[in-house]
């Protein structure tokens, strides 16, 4: 199976810009708050000490936030201290999940799918009937407080090749027939060899039909 081309984390939680700004405000503000509780407020040097300590303050924020030792502690505190040597991140194949985390996700995306289909159905009026009764049976599954498991996952395995066939226009002559099989299979009348034949009628996609190498 082709693997997915994601993106690596960034280096670091903020930019440079980012770093910079935060701490222009909070040394600028600590230098603040140290002036008024170091000096009484009056004569002229406590005029000088409090307009001078606060732009000074943020002024080293701004160097400092550029600089590559502020960038190391960014890491550290992110819990990167190998220098920036972080592995890319790809998130675990569905099939890698637990059962419950699995059945959890089949039970989330399904209905996101039947909406899919029943839009790519209104496009579709030549295959109208069939897949009106399966959206009619699929609905009733997912409305069970409890979707069956099996249930659910046969719908998230074929309902993207369905899609993908309307879109596209592409094996819409055994759409009716996948229809039909998988309709027989929510009601529990699975007809023998069925992952094969629906494998043959369906298109292959990312998320459903037949797997790809």
């Amino acid at each position: 199976m082709a693997s997915a081309n994601f993106s690596r984390p960034p280096e670091t939680w903020l930019g440079d810009a980012q770093r910079r700004l935060l701490l222009v405000l909070l040394l600028a503000a600590a230098a603040l708050g140290l002036v008024g509780w170091l000096m009484p407020p009056n004569g002229p040097l406590y005029w000088v000490v409090l307009v001078a300590a606060p732009t000074v303050a943020a002024a080293l924020g701004y160097v400092g936030g550029g600089m590559p030792v502020a960038r190391r502690l960014d890491r550290l505190l992110m819990g990167r201290v190998r220098g920036g040597r972080e592995a890319g991140w790809a998130p675990a194949h569905p099939a890698l999940l637990p059962a419950e985390a699995r059945e959890a996700l089949e039970r989330a995306v399904v209905p996101a799918l039947l909406a899919q289909l029943a839009s790519a159905a209104r496009r579709a009026p030549a295959q109208a009937e069939p897949l009106q009764a399966l959206l009619g049976s699929a609905r009733d599954v997912m409305r069970q407080p409890q979707p069956p498991a099996e249930a659910t996952g046969l719908l998230a395995r074929y309902l993207p090749g369905m899609i993908a066939s309307l879109g596209h226009g592409r094996r819409r002559d055994g759409l009716a027939e996948a229809c039909a099989l998988l309709e027989g299979a929510l009601r529990g009348q699975a007809a023998p060899g069925l992952a094969e034949r629906m494998d043959s009628l369906l298109p292959a996609t990312p998320a459903g039909g037949r797997a790809r190498p």
